[in-house]
């Protein structure tokens, strides 16, 4: 779908704004001149693929206010806005490659789109789906600021194993003020992991090993601490032993914390697969 916006003289201002949160590609046609009217649908056409810039179509026929404001000489005629200024210009055909090596420089990369859809998920409490979309990021493009992001955001969806080994990789010259408030959230979400809840439970299960219900519950609690690969281990070797371990309450249990992994987590995948090779 194409992010097309057509300009008068009544919405410009409001158009021009929208340049302060991504880049604004204003386009000038004219009936007169019909190879205009290709440049706009080749632009239309690259916008619905990439979706990272604002067309504004501006029909010079029916805005010659507009026209005179940008001194428009000539169409087709195209100028880039970012942040509410002219970065770049030009005029002329130009074949679909030539368009989108002008429009490459000033446009924001795939990573770049990722980190900020990101950090918008994180501050709208989000975590698991900005994990996902981070992680996307971080794949693509493992620079400090980004990693940072993805460790906060691994953090507040209580994946600490994973946050540890992210905030371990960011080098000595990237280590700032940001990373010194994120190592302390990781060492609150370590020691938030450990609670006295969780070590009864581990006591509990290791005096009485037969005592199902307690395992389920200890499952539970590494669950919500984030220590999900530990509660998943704990079920399913009790599994290999007995299938019906619990009347069934440690099966539905290891299959509840799989199901709120999601189908897409690795962990999950790892020990769905463990499960099923118990029954099939």
């Amino acid at each position: 779908m194409t992010n097309m916006v057509s300009v008068t003289v009544e919405n410009i201002q409001q158009v021009v704004d929208t340049s302060m949160q991504q880049p604004l590609v204003f386009c000038f046609t004219s009936s007169q001149a019909p190879e205009s009217m290709q440049m706009l649908g080749q632009l239309q056409t690259i916008n619905s693929r990439m979706g990272n810039f604002t067309l504004a179509h501006v029909d010079c026929d029916a805005q010659p206010q507009i026209v005179q404001y940008f001194r428009i000489q000539g169409v087709p005629t195209v100028i880039i806005l970012k942040e509410g200024q002219p970065v770049d210009a030009f005029s002329g055909m130009k074949s679909d490659s030539e368009l989108e090596q002008a429009l490459k420089p000033h446009l924001p990369s795939e990573v770049d789109m990722l980190f900020e859809q990101g950090v918008v998920l994180l501050s709208e409490g989000k975590a698991s789906e900005a994990v996902k979309v981070l992680h996307q990021a971080y794949t693509l493009e493992p620079s400090a600021i980004v990693a940072k992001a993805y460790a906060h955001a691994l953090l507040d969806n209580k994946q600490n194993a994973d946050a540890g080994e992210i905030i371990a990789s960011i080098r000595l010259e990237d280590q700032d003020g940001e990373y010194d408030t994120l190592k302390s959230k990781y060492q609150l979400a370590l020691e938030a992991a450990d609670s006295p809840e969780i070590r009864q439970l581990f006591a509990t299960v290791e005096a009485e090993p037969e005592n199902m219900t307690a395992l389920v519950e200890l499952a539970v609690a590494l669950h919500g601490a984030g220590r999900n690969e530990e509660a998943l281990e704990h079920l399913l070797c009790v599994l290999k032993k007995d299938l019906a371990a619990g009347n069934g309450e440690v099966r539905k249990s290891l299959m509840d914390i799989l199901s709120a992994l999601g189908q897409g987590d690795p962990l999950a995948a790892k020990y769905r697969r463990g499960l099923y090779s118990l029954l099939y």
